[in-house]
C-alpha cells in the first residue's frame, strides 16, 4: 500500500474597513468653514494606497452611513430632486478608491429611496444586503452577497485562487428611525437568520471565506433594542470576519468595554475577527487573516486559522497628516465650492452668541430658537382644525453637544451674520417636521425618558458624574411651553436603550403648563420631528400618535424660513427647566473647552480645568 503525503500551504488575505464615513470626503469641516486636516477620505486614501501595497488582493469595503452628514451631502440631495442624473459625490469618491462593497447605513434611507437606488446606481462597487426587501413584489433592495475572486502567491511563491463571499446587514430599526421613507416600502428581515442563511448559500456557492459587513455595533447579546447585533452575528457558525459600523467607535480598542464574548484587545466578537473604523474617514480598520489549504487526498480547500486585527488612525499633528490625494480635489472641487457657496449665504443676523455647551444642565437660547421655529411652522397648520384649540408644546433636543463627537462636537455661533452654515449646525440632520397629539400624563413619560442622560447623585455628595456616556445628547428632549424640574436624587425610570427599569421612579417634577399643574388626563400637542415621532430614540410610546400635517418640511427648512422672516434673532434662553436643589452635593460636568468663553451663562460651574479627551472639566453645584 503507498501512503498519501500532505502538505499545507499557507495564504495571507487582508480586509480594509471604513465605516460612518458621513459624507466627510474631503477633509474639511463645514460646520466651521475651515479645513480639517484629521479627517477625510482623501486623505485616508494614503494609508489605504500603503495598506493595499503591503498586501497585494487586499480587499476594500465599507459598513454604511456614508450619504448623509455634512453640507456637501444635504447640497448633493437638493440637486437630485433638481436633476436625478447628477453625480453623487460621495459615490464619486468611493468609486475613485475602488472598493470592493459596501453596505447601506441607516442614514441611506435619510433622503429617500429614489436617491438611495439613484446613487447606488452610480456605484462601481457591488452594493450589497441580505435583509432589505421592497415592495411591491417583496424582492431584494440590494444584491444579497459579493462573490469575489482573488489571485494571490502563497508563502512559497506558488499562486492560488481565493474565492471570497461577503454579505451585508442593515439594522432592522431603519423601520422606525426611517419611517418616513420605508413604511410600507421596505421589509427588514432578522439580521442573525439571515447570517445563518448567507453561510449556507456562500458555502455552496464556493466561497473560501465569508464576511459579514455589518452595519450594526457591538452590544450584550440581550440587548432589548435589537440595534447592535454584530456580536449575535459573528456567532453563527461559518462567519471568518465581521466589517461592523454605526456606533462611531473604534474596535479592538479601549472605546468598547470587555463583555462576554467581546475580546477588545484581540478584536474578537464570540471568537470571531471584527473590525470597526470609527467614523468621519478617520480610521483604516484592517483583518489580515491566514489560511491554510490542505494539499493531499483529504483536501479541504482554504480555511481560515488565524487573524490579526488592527486599526490605523490618520496623525493628530496637522504637520503629520498625509496631503490629500490631489485626484479628490479634481474630482470634488466644483461640488466643494458650490458647497461652500451654499453654507455662506447670510439668512439673517443674530445679537448674542448661540451655543450648546450649557445645553443639558439648564435653560439653551438655542434649544429655545429652535423650539420656536418648530412650534411656528406646526401652528398655522392646525389653526383651522379641532387641534388648534389644543395647548402647542415643543420638543427638541441638542443635536451637537460632545458625546461620541468628541470635545469639538458643539454649537457655538458668534454674534453678527446668521449664514447656512449656522443653521445647518444647529439643525444637521434632513428630519422632516411633525406634530404628536398626546395626554400630560405621556408628556410627563418622555421627559422621564429625556431624563435618563443623568446618573443617579446622593445627597451630601461631592463630584459625582453627571451624563452618562451611553446616553447621546439627541435624545434628551427639552419641552418648552411648560415649566418643570428634574431631582437627579431619584433612579431613572430607563436605561439609555429605552428600558424601562423603574417603573415607578420620578425625576421629573412641578409639571406645570401656563403655571397650572399639568394635567395628565388631558390632551396638548407637541411639535417635534419625524424622527421622534416615529418612536426613534427608544421614545416607543409616541409611535402612534403623529398628527398627519398637509406639509412636509424639514426642520431645517422651518428653521431657515423662521430666521428669514425674522431678520434679526435676538437670542434668550425662556425659563423650562431646571434641577432640584440638593444643598451639599455638586456633579462633575464635561463639554466644549471653549465653554470658558461663556461661564456668565452657567454661574453655578466652577472650572477644573481640562479632563479626557479635550474636554473641559467643571463642578457643578446642585
Amino acid at each position: 500500500m503507498t501512503a498519501h503525503v500532505s502538505s499545507l500551504r499557507t495564504l495571507r488575505l487582508r480586509l480594509l474597513q471604513t465605516t460612518d464615513i458621513h459624507g466627510q470626503v474631503l477633509g474639511y469641516d463645514y460646520f466651521q468653514d475651515r479645513p480639517e486636516p484629521g479627517l477625510g477620505l482623501d486623505r485616508l486614501a494614503r494609508l489605504i494606497a500603503t495598506a493595499r501595497a503591503e498586501a497585494p488582493g487586499a480587499i476594500l469595503c465599507d459598513s454604511g452611513d456614508f450619504l448623509q452628514g455634512t453640507p456637501l451631502c444635504d447640497l448633493a440631495a437638493l440637486e437630485f430632486a433638481r436633476d436625478p442624473a447628477m453625480p453623487h459625490p460621495v459615490i464619486a469618491a468611493m468609486n475613485l478608491l475602488r472598493y470592493d462593497a459596501v453596505v447601506p447605513g441607516n442614514h441611506e434611507f435619510d433622503y429617500g429611496l429614489p436617491l438611495l437606488r439613484a446613487a447606488a446606481a452610480q456605484a462601481q462597487f457591488p452594493v450589497t444586503c441580505a435583509n432589505l426587501f421592497a415592495s411591491p413584489d417583496d424582492a431584494l433592495l440590494f444584491a444579497p452577497h459579493v462573490l469575489l475572486t482573488r489571485r494571490l502567491r502563497d508563502l512559497t511563491g506558488q499562486s492560488a485562487t481565493l474565492r471570497i463571499g461577503i454579505f451585508g446587514l442593515a439594522p432592522p430599526l431603519i423601520a422606525v428611525w426611517g419611517r418616513d421613507h420605508v413604511a410600507g416600502h421596505l421589509r427588514i428581515a432578522d439580521p442573525v437568520a439571515t447570517a445563518q442563511r448567507m453561510v449556507r448559500v456562500l458555502r455552496a456557492a464556493g466561497a473560501d471565506v465569508i464576511v459579514a459587513l455589518n452595519h450594526t455595533g457591538i452590544a450584550p447579546r440581550d440587548e432589548p433594542s435589537g440595534e447592535n447585533t454584530a456580536l449575535a452575528v459573528a456567532g453563527v457558525p461559518g462567519i471568518d470576519a465581521v466589517l461592523c459600523g454605526h456606533q462611531h467607535r473604534v474596535f479592538p480598542g479601549a472605546d468598547i468595554a470587555p463583555m462576554a464574548g467581546v475580546d477588545p484587545a484581540a478584536g474578537r466578537l464570540a471568537g470571531t475577527a471584527a473590525v470597526m473604523a470609527g467614523s468621519s474617514a478617520r480610521h483604516l480598520g484592517m483583518i489580515d487573516l491566514t489560511l491554510q489549504h490542505n494539499v493531499g487526498p483529504q483536501d479541504g480547500g482554504w480555511r481560515v486559522n488565524g487573524a490579526q486585527v488592527s486599526v490605523r488612525r490618520l496623525p493628530t499633528p496637522p504637520e503629520a497628516v498625509p496631503r490629500p490625494l490631489p485626484a479628490f480635489d479634481r474630482l470634488l472641487r466644483a461640488t466643494h465650492d458650490r458647497t461652500l457657496t451654499h453654507i455662506r449665504r447670510e439668512v439673517g443676523t443674530i445679537t448674542r452668541p448661540l451655543h450648546s455647551y450649557f445645553a443639558q444642565i439648564g435653560d439653551c437660547a438655542a434649544l429655545h430658537l429652535l423650539a420656536t421655529a418648530q412650534s411656528d411652522h406646526v401652528r398655522p397648520m392646525l389653526a383651522d382644525t379641532p387641534l388648534g384649540r389644543l395647548p402647542l408644546l415643543s420638543a427638541v433636543a441638542p443635536f451637537r453637544a460632545g458625546g461620541r463627537g468628541g470635545a469639538d462636537n458643539y454649537t457655538d455661533i458668534a454674534a453678527g451674520s446668521l449664514t447656512m452654515r449656522n443653521l445647518i449646525d444647529l439643525y444637521p440632520y434632513p428630519n422632516r417636521v411633525a406634530a404628536v397629539q398626546v395626554t400630560g400624563r405621556m408628556v410627563a413619560d418622555w421627559l422621564e425618558r429625556s431624563a435618563g442622560m443623568f446618573h443617579q447623585l446622593h445627597p451630601d455628595q461631592p463630584d459625582q458624574p453627571l451624563l452618562r456616556a451611553d446616553f447621546p445628547s439627541y435624545n434628551f428632549d427639552v419641552i418648552f411651553g411648560l415649566t418643570y424640574r428634574i431631582d437627579l436624587s431619584q433612579p431613572a425610570r430607563y436605561d439609555p436603550d429605552g428600558r424601562c427599569v423603574d417603573a415607578g421612579a420620578v425625576r421629573i417634577t412641578d409639571l406645570r403648563l401656563a403655571g397650572q399643574p399639568l394635567d395628565p388626563d388631558a390632551s396638548v400637542v407637541v411639535a417635534t420631528n419625524s424622527y421622534r415621532a416615529a418612536g426613534g430614540g427608544f421614545f416607543t410610546a409616541l409611535a402612534d400618535h403623529e398628527i398627519a400635517l398637509p406639509i412636509r418640511d424639514t426642520g431645517l427648512s422651518a428653521l431657515t424660513a423662521h430666521v428669514a422672516a425674522q431678520k434679526v434673532i435676538a437670542p434668550r434662553p425662556t425659563p423650562t427647566w431646571r434641577f432640584v436643589p440638593l444643598p451639599g452635593t455638586s456633579a462633575i460636568y464635561e463639554t466644549g473647552p471653549r465653554a470658558f468663553a461663556y461661564l456668565t451663562d452657567a454661574p453655578a460651574l466652577t472650572p477644573l480645568g481640562r479632563g479626557a479627551n479635550g474636554f473641559a472639566r467643571f463642578r457643578l453645584a446642585l
